[in-house]
């Protein structure tokens, strides 16, 4: 939902339609840096006040988004870009051997169609740390005879 305030100002018949806080901003606060963004400091979009307001770039805004939990950042299946399940990452965790032809970094990875650092990152819990249970990794049992 955007909250945004905006006006309608007019001058010689042609009407535009202005967000208040970057009103606000361009009269009361210098932009030095000539940033490009208004930021809200207390995430509140309806609260206009010029000490609540500071010239920000794209990513600054986007930091202070996340920082002041505005926005929430998607784990695993929430995540759109994520091309493994939850039940995908237990299994993972659950059946990978290091140096077994089937069951290693690589054969995960041709498996569910990711690249094998991906899997070193489930298997390490770099990534993926919301899904519990431990990881069993089980040594690679080599016969003489093989």
């Amino acid at each position: 939902m955007n909250s945004d305030m905006f006006v309608c100002l007019s001058k010689n018949g042609k009407i535009k339609m202005m967000r208040v806080h970057r009103l606000v901003a361009s009269t009361f606060i210098p932009n030095p840096e000539n940033k490009p963004e208004v930021n809200h400091k207390n995430g509140v979009k309806s609260d206009n006040e010029v000490s609540n307001l500071e010239w920000n770039t794209r990513i600054e805004n986007v930091r202070h988004s996340y920082e002041t939990g505005l926005k929430k950042a998607l784990k695993g299946e929430e995540n759109n870009n994520s091309k493994l399940t939850e039940s995908d990452v237990m299994y993972i965790r659950k059946n990978y051997t290091p140096r077994h032809p089937k069951f290693n970094t690589v054969a995960f990875s041709k498996k569910f169609g990711v690249h094998n650092t991906v899997i070193s990152s489930i298997v390490t819990f770099k990534t993926w740390r919301h899904v519990q249970g431990p990881i069993k990794i089980k040594p690679m049992q080599l016969s003489l005879f093989d």
